[in-house]
């Protein structure tokens, strides 16, 4: 079954690479109409591939010319392999994929890699089922700063991206605080927004993941109780804003190392406990995104009072659960902060419920 899922993979690309190089955009070429629904979303996907592979490559070229492997070798893989060789006459030292290695020529595995020494290495992966598994393996034998991660959503690695459409995904679904962080990360990057990021309310780390994704290069400070609603962040007012919602979601579930698995290239620092005690001994920092997500008021407050002052110009401060029915302490936060130091904010529609988004002004 291998051999025939193979077999028919290099068919597909074979005819992939037919189609771009005589036509361009095979969507275009054919029609929606002339390809079946499944083949036509693939073409366009893998076609969306090649053109983010291309722009990549072209800027990272000089670099390239020093000697790259290419990781993993599917097929985004095989699409950087043809742009390279096609259009810049230029081949890799190797091919890196643990599934192929020892049953394709010429195809060796992460593990015979450790031993050839620091070399660039061109990841080629959309997969975000496998988007951690595959990076934390690969920091293992590789420096961060020898890694071009060619399918990253990330403007780090790839800037003129700033004008492609919003294509950052949770699961199946379009998310639309995650697309609003997407598009705020192309602001920090192409606005030269210096800092480091945090979130604060943690849980299992999903936001989390996409903002480690987004700003692949920045220290992550992370700071949850990693035990639940603290009891000191409970008075009447909160019983009456979110008593209904903390006893069907207690969120007491998640532990550090669940979220770390998340986060790639050790660059997460975890704060465990009360926030906001738990922000003393950090060094003074400049924030360029901060994510708060901690359903209750006392913590929401205590964050902007925090992070605020400490937002590099240009940086995003985001607010989970700004319209939510039952979690209105956080929409009390947010009023009083706004109002207490004169800040602007936008509030960009969840669907279920909203996010308030502020920016600290590029110029003070």
């Amino acid at each position: 079954m291998e051999k025939v899922q193979a077999t028919v993979e290099n068919q597909y690309f074979e005819a992939l690479t037919k189609i771009i190089a005589c036509c361009g955009d095979p969507t275009e070429h054919f029609g929606v109409e002339g390809l079946n629904s499944v083949i036509s979303r693939r073409l366009n996907w893998d076609y969306g591939a090649y053109k983010k592979l291309k722009r990549v490559i072209k800027r990272n070229k000089d670099r390239l010319k020093q000697g790259f492997v290419i990781f993993p070798y599917g097929i985004q893989g095989k699409i950087a392999r043809y742009i390279l060789e096609k259009e810049h006459r230029m081949s890799p030292n190797y091919i890196v994929d643990n599934g192929l290695a020892g049953k394709e020529d010429g195809i060796i595995s992460l593990e015979e890699f450790k031993s050839i020494g620091d070399v660039t290495v061109l990841l080629c992966s959309d997969r975000e089922d496998i988007y951690h598994e595959i990076r934390r393996e690969l920091c293992k034998v590789v420096q961060f700063e020898r890694i071009i991660d060619a399918m990253s959503p990330s403007a780090y690695y790839d800037p003129d991206i700033y004008f492609e459409p919003s294509v950052y995904r949770l699961g199946d679904c379009q998310y639309p605080r995650i697309s609003a962080l997407e598009l705020a990360s192309r602001e920090v990057y192409i606005n030269r927004v210096g800092g480091v990021i945090a979130e604060v309310g943690v849980y299992k780390g999903i936001f989390a993941s996409c903002m480690n994704r987004l700003f692949p290069e920045r220290e992550f400070h992370l700071f949850d109780t990693f035990e639940g609603f603290d009891d000191r962040d409970i008075d009447d007012n909160e019983t009456a804003w979110s008593g209904e919602f903390r006893t069907v979601a207690p969120l007491n579930d998640s532990t550090e190392e669940e979220v770390l698995n998340f986060i790639d290239y050790e660059r997460g620092i975890i704060h465990k406990g009360y926030f906001p005690d738990t922000t003393k001994g950090i060094p003074d920092k400049k924030y360029a995104f901060v994510s708060l997500d901690t359903d209750l008021y006392k913590p929401i407050k205590a964050g902007l009072e925090y992070f605020w002052p400490r937002m590099a110009n240009g940086g995003y401060i985001f607010v989970d659960d700004y319209g939510h029915k039952f979690l209105q302490g956080v929409n009390q936060a947010v009023s009083e902060f706004v109002r207490e130091h004169h800040v602007s904010y936008v509030r960009v529609n969840d669907g279920v419920d909203s996010t308030a988004i502020l920016q600290k002004p590029l110029v003070d």
